[in-house]
């Protein structure tokens, strides 16, 4: 008696240190979460700006996890791009406090948004931050946020000594149209930049009869023809746009120099998505300075060729690593008899008509050829020391009547005459 309650305390006490160390590990694991909170926010919103997200009803999950409520009624987008101004002059205790303070500038910013619209700050690349703002209750900017965004701006240059352009798009109320918002937030940041003003409304830029045009749908074409790395193609493209707006329209410098931020932008997102660095094989510095427009049109050209090499090196290299790994699968699963095209395509996320191409491509044969061939070099195999229906079975033919047709057509006899040969 005395042992088996001996045993049952040991129990108890077991099982309360498990739940003990349960909680403690749940409780280390809450904060973790919470120190990766804030990224994982980040890069959440910046997909959603870019329009990489499509459905708010996919991610409830996602966005009750993250705190973020994006259901709203109305979006504006608004770029910032922040230059640090000098220091020179300032107290070790200011240089410190203006350090931090450019650290948490994003939350620093949502902070003073959100003390009169809903919305989020979110850190961007190349010394940008991004604005999504709730607007769907306002006729049209002017009646408040403009406002707001001046005081920021003040606010930013006199507290921390940074010098903010803006761009904001125009108000979009489907978020299917969010990376639209961003795009011309981008565009009305970019002509903030060159002109050396504050704030610029992308409608601002639909007013101005002198604007270069480089559509929606062109910059579309340089980017599909750059993840491609279509040289050609994208040399007519830029060749056009140079006749129109350089022959043309005769555009001044500063609006050609738009065009060429506008172009090189494109450019630079296209290898962001596609995960590829380019170090200094583009530098826009460079393109902006040169005097000449001929000359900078034709280094531009120069420039994407250079990137577009690369494009199609990695492009190349890819494809043939992710062939090199469906033959490998092949090989490992050939005695499957479920094995086909549409379970491969599936297998490494690829639809079957462009799996077939890519195959066709890399191995001069086409997938089923692959296959089959491989069945019946299995096939030889087992015909050497077993009967006709375990080899085709072992192989991966589904039925006897394709077996026979299939090993004849690869070997031009039956299996029954390759197992007498082989004796």
């Amino acid at each position: 008696m005395d042992n088996w309650e001996n045993t049952g305390f040991n129990e108890y006490e077991m099982i309360e240190k498990l739940i003990e160390s349960s909680l403690y590990e749940l409780s280390v694991l809450k904060e973790n979460l919470k120190t990766q909170l804030p990224i994982l926010r980040s890069n959440f919103l910046n997909n959603f700006i870019k329009g990489r997200i499509k459905s708010l009803e996919d991610i409830t999950d996602k966005l009750k996890f993250l705190d973020l409520n994006l259901d709203f009624k109305a979006y504006n987008i608004v770029l910032l791009y922040i230059r640090k101004k000098k220091s020179s002059g300032l107290s070790g205790e200011d240089m410190i406090r203006i350090s931090f303070l450019n650290i948490a500038s994003a939350e620093l910013i949502e902070r003073c948004i959100n003390r009169d619209y809903a919305g989020y700050a979110i850190e961007m690349e190349n010394d940008k931050i991004a604005l999504i703002l709730d607007t769907g209750y306002l006729q049209n900017f002017y009646e408040g946020p403009r406002e707001i965004l001046t005081q920021l701006k003040n606010y930013l240059n006199d507290t921390i000594l940074m010098d903010v352009a803006m761009g904001v798009s125009c108000q979009f109320y489907n978020m299917q149209e969010i990376g639209k918002a961003y795009e011309q937030a981008e565009r009305a940041l970019n002509y903030s930049i060159i002109k050396g003003k504050d704030i610029t409304e992308f409608d601002e830029l639909e007013q101005i009869t002198d604007m270069y045009h480089f559509s929606v749908e062109q910059a579309v074409q340089l980017s599909n023809y750059l993840k491609i790395g279509d040289e050609k193609s994208i040399e007519v493209l830029l060749d056009s746009v140079y006749r129109e707006n350089i022959i043309e329209k005769k555009l001044p410098p500063e609006k050609i120099k738009s065009l060429i931020f506008d172009i090189y932008n494109t450019v630079i997102k296209t290898l962001w998505d596609l995960n590829i660095e380019i170090g200094e094989d583009l530098p826009i510095e460079e393109l902006l300075l040169k005097n000449n427009i001929t000359v900078t049109f034709s280094k531009i050209k120069e420039k994407i060729a250079s990137v577009c090499k690369i494009v199609k090196y990695e492009w190349e290299n890819k494809t043939k690593r992710i062939i090199n790994e469906i033959l490998a699968f092949i090989d490992d699963n050939i005695s499957d008899y479920n094995l086909n095209l549409e379970t491969v395509a599936d297998k490494f996320g690829k639809s079957s008509k462009y799996l077939s191409k890519i195959f066709k491509e890399e191995t001069n044969s086409n997938f089923w050829d692959y296959v089959n061939y491989k069945r019946v070099e299995l096939a030889k195999q087992y015909l050497k020391g077993q009967d006709i229906s375990y080899a085709y079975k072992k192989a991966g033919f589904c039925s006897l009547s394709t077996f026979m047709r299939v090993f004849k057509k690869y070997t031009g006899i039956t299996p029954g005459q390759y197992k007498e040969i082989s004796k």
